[in-house]
């Protein structure tokens, strides 16, 4: 009875009342502490800093009481300029608490340049692959009369034929694919080559359908770029002729004594 009487007494709804006040009064305190530090409910929309240099995104930033942390740099864009933003995190449009860092990444200050893969005699689709691995890319393929069928027999850039190994290029590069065809069975002419440079005399052969064969300088050699053709074989003559596709096999020296002069035997050796 005395139980009951309590639970029916104004001093329970009393400490009741207490009790709830008391425990609102704290939820407010807290959530007062918790705004003071947090800036709860204080948020701004992140900017888009895409394509903006550091110096803008600092001027853009701290206005709205926001950092940046530059996380890293990405592959080259050209559709970016250097040193600009390509990403960030969170993206353009987000809302966010003040003091929030935002993380960016970089278009590198400098394009990456590389070197062209090993793709001369090799079969075409080899080739291709290997340039596009790299990231590069495939121009106009052509084909000429050689016994490599369908094996890449040069490579050219702008319609020159590359000869620097170590030569870099930019991502993207297009390179033409000179590929062998088979034998023809039409037939040409041997040009004279005496007194030329290698790359003259390839042009020469390249003009009439034939390839270089086996080259072979002097053991005394000292300067192979000035070296100049004093045999081959098969010999000019006007008479003689080979298939098309077929190669021409070139000795080269210094010794300018050692050059027929302009007029020449007739050699029909072929190896």
């Amino acid at each position: 009875m005395k139980l009951i009487r309590f639970l029916k007494s104004r001093t329970l709804l009393f400490n009741l009342i207490v009790m709830l006040v008391v425990a609102i009064a704290g939820i407010w305190v807290l959530n007062s502490w918790l705004d003071s530090i947090t800036d709860h409910g204080e948020v701004v929309i992140v900017p888009d800093l895409q394509g903006k240099t550091l110096s803008m995104v600092e001027e853009d930033l701290e206005d709205l009481n926001l950092s940046f942390e530059v996380l890293d740099s990405s592959e080259f864009s050209r559709r970016f300029e250097p040193g600009s933003v390509v990403d960030q995190y969170p993206v353009a449009g987000a809302e966010v608490k003040r003091n929030r860092t935002i993380k960016l990444t970089l278009n590198p200050m400098h394009e990456r340049k590389l070197a062209l893969p090993a793709i001369v005699d090799i079969p075409r689709v080899d080739a291709q692959f290997r340039l596009e691995s790299r990231g590069f890319a495939v121009g106009e393929v052509r084909y000429v009369p050689d016994i490599a069928k369908d094996n890449v027999l040069w490579v050219e850039l702008d319609g020159m034929k590359i000869n620097d190994e170590e030569a870099v290029y930019s991502k993207g590069t297009a390179f033409d694919l000179v590929c062998g065809a088979g034998l023809s069975n039409e037939r040409t002419f041997v040009p004279r080559l005496y007194n030329m440079s290698l790359d003259s005399a390839e042009r020469k052969l390249n003009g009439v359908m034939l390839n270089i064969g086996s080259v072979l300088y002097d053991e005394d050699l000292t300067d192979t770029a000035s070296a100049r053709i004093y045999k081959q074989v098969p010999g000019p003559n006007p008479e003689f002729v080979i298939r098309m596709g077929d190669g021409v096999d070139l000795w080269l020296t210094n010794d300018s004594t050692k050059i027929p002069k302009m007029t020449f035997q007739p050699d029909t050796t072929v190896n």
